[in-house]
């Protein structure tokens, strides 16, 4: 079927007579204020084909030639999927998408596999209470607002009049997303990467961003991967290459390189300041494996079902764990042996494989894990039992110590119960304990050992707990420096201190001392004398002020500059004053 349309299908609701809600909003850049009509009953969802401008719908177009011949597709229904000739198909088709030229308007750093189709999930995690769950649990910084450079995608940060950074009037959470710390979310985040699998290909720790009122933005911009953007709280405006999509508490947004933004937004006849605050937790991913393969980055062009991915996805979490256990058991000088050990020691293959996989197959770890009772609790966000509170460990270990005497204070009646009756069953039961005694000791004896080593390993380290401080105030130094030194780490691109956590590490007062020089630049010198002049102080960034250079065809224009100064290791930036 046709690609459907974005913009159609936001517009499409107005005129309903269901109940509809009129937002008042300003668009990106312009301010130009305006009032859009949203109806939760024909709120746009599920796949749709967007473009930022007429040079990216003509780009998209030929990737999509390319990925539904390799499915398959004939030039005839390849042409009605994409609204084009059969001529437009015919030139496209058989290319290389590498090989593809990027029409005028097209962002250059731009990757082919960058681009796809939007998905709108709507629902996702509805009332779950994950914005009111997250909010007073999170530590937030207030962000500045910074744009992307069209050639090269850097971001450069924004100043008002005044030569100050300009805030955004949004918020971002200082450790982004991180697992264990909020229940309801991690949840819902664990459906997200399985549905979408993606789990395997997130580029980076999640953020968080939160929209306290109707004056907090986020600038229109792109980024360099696909995104998954779930939206909690009151209902926001998601700008999509300027079409105004409004998300509500739970709605999921997936969408590849179109324009998007948070605008400043109100209800009609409302005040910014007054209204509802937002918060979203946004993915990074990459387009690798199947989903960036044929057709499947455009979805828009096809009838929603469920695919034999999905599908499959849902059989193998079903068969998953059984097969995970027949391939241990059919391994036992590797991993199974590690599961072999447990099972050795009396514990269930489900549990042991459960807690195996949570600790990375650290044998001392699990058996902490099982031995403690924690093996019944959710390890997703627990890496060991060192992650407890230490008194949390000393109760759960006294508390399996007492079942263990309980037990065997049990066993021990029942053994001279039946001794005092000596009949055949009973000797048996009794021949059968001692047999059991002697072989190994009393089954509970080796546990009860291992939780009083353990108790005295957790006594031993709060003792040495004073001498311990010194040390982490040393790794914690450590860690300063580590984090300065990734602070600097920098591709060139854009402003450097356009990140908070740069912001933080790095301080002029802790950069070694440089010097600025300042030459001049005619049309009657000549481009050899200019670097030479350059390599004699030593001169390592090249900061480009003329007002409009751009007229000038010789080597000192910017693009001439940029490509000798690349040739020779210099920086170079033009910032026309």
């Amino acid at each position: 079927m046709p690609a459907l349309k974005l913009a159609d299908a936001v517009y499409s609701g107005s005129g309903t007579s269901a109940p509809t809600e009129r937002i008042e909003w300003q668009e990106g850049f312009t301010d130009k204020q305006r009032t859009s009509e949203f109806c939760e009953s024909t709120d746009p969802a599920g796949h749709f084909e967007s473009s930022s401008s007429q040079g990216h719908q003509e780009y998209q177009d030929r990737l999509r030639c390319i990925a539904l011949r390799q499915e398959g597709q004939e030039k005839a229904e390849i042409a009605t999927a994409i609204g084009r000739s059969t001529k437009f198909v015919q030139t496209w088709w058989n290319k290389d998408p590498k090989t593809i030229p990027k029409p005028p308007g097209v962002h250059e750093y731009l990757k082919t596999e960058f681009w796809r189709d939007i998905q709108i999930v709507r629902g996702f995690a509805k009332g779950l209470g994950v914005y009111e769950d997250a909010l007073p649990a999170t530590e937030w910084i207030d962000n500045m607002a910074d744009g992307q450079g069209f050639k090269d995608g850097g971001a450069r940060l924004k100043y008002d009049k005044e030569g100050r950074m300009r805030p955004n009037g949004s918020q971002y959470s200082k450790d982004g997303l991180l697992a264990g710390r909020l229940p309801k979310l991690d949840k819902v985040v664990q459906r997200l990467l399985s549905e979408q699998n993606i789990d395997d290909r997130v580029l980076k720790r999640p953020g968080m961003l939160w929209y306290p009122d109707g004056t907090s933005q986020a600038i229109p911009h792109r980024h360099e991967a696909w995104t998954a953007l779930m939206s909690f709280g009151a209902p926001r405006i998601l700008t999509i290459d300027n079409h105004p999509v409004l998300l509500r508490d739970g709605d999921l947004i997936v969408f590849g390189t179109q324009r998007h933004g948070v605008p400043k937004m109100c209800n009609e006849g409302g005040s910014m300041e007054d209204y509802g605050g937002r918060m979203s937790v946004v993915f990074f991913f990459m387009p690798t494996g199947q989903q960036a393969s044929g057709s499947s980055p455009w979805k828009a062009i096809h009838d929603d079902a469920p695919s034999r991915k999905m599908v499959a996805m849902q059989t193998d979490a079903q068969l998953g764990s059984a097969a995970e256990l027949a391939t241990l058991r059919a391994d036992p000088s590797g991993k199974g042996a590690s599961l072999a050990q447990l099972v050795a020691l009396g514990f269930s293959e489900e549990s042991s494989l459960h807690v195996l996989k949570a600790v990375a197959f650290d044998v001392e770890k699990a058996v902490e894990i099982l031995l403690s009772g924690l093996a019944d609790h959710d390890l997703a966000g627990l890496g060991s039992v060192e992650s407890l509170d230490r008194s949390a460990q000393v109760a759960l270990l006294c508390e399996r110590l007492a079942a263990l005497q309980l037990q065997k204070s049990k066993t021990s009646a029942a053994v001279v119960a039946a001794a005092e009756e000596e009949s055949d069953e009973s000797l048996a039961l009794r021949l059968q304990f001692e047999e059991e005694g002697q072989a190994g000791g009393d089954t509970t004896d080796w546990e009860e050992r291992a939780i009083l080593e353990q108790l005295q390993e957790l006594q031993s380290l709060e003792e040495q707990g004073g001498a311990n401080e010194s040390l982490e105030a040393q790794f914690a130094s450590y860690e300063q420096i580590l984090d300065a030194n990734d602070a600097e780490d920098w591709d060139g691109r854009g402003d450097l201190m356009v990140r908070h956590w740069r912001r933080e590490h790095l301080q002029i007062e802790q950069q070694e001392p440089c010097t600025v020089y300042s030459v001049g630049a005619g049309s009657q010198q000549h481009e050899k004398n200019f670097f030479e002049l350059l390599s004699l102080h030593s001169v390592r960034v090249l900061y480009d002020l003329r007002p409009s250079p751009e007229h000038l065809r010789n080597w000192l224009s910017p693009e001439s500059l940029e490509k000798s100064c690349k040739t020779r290791g210099l920086h170079y930036r033009h910032e026309a004053l």
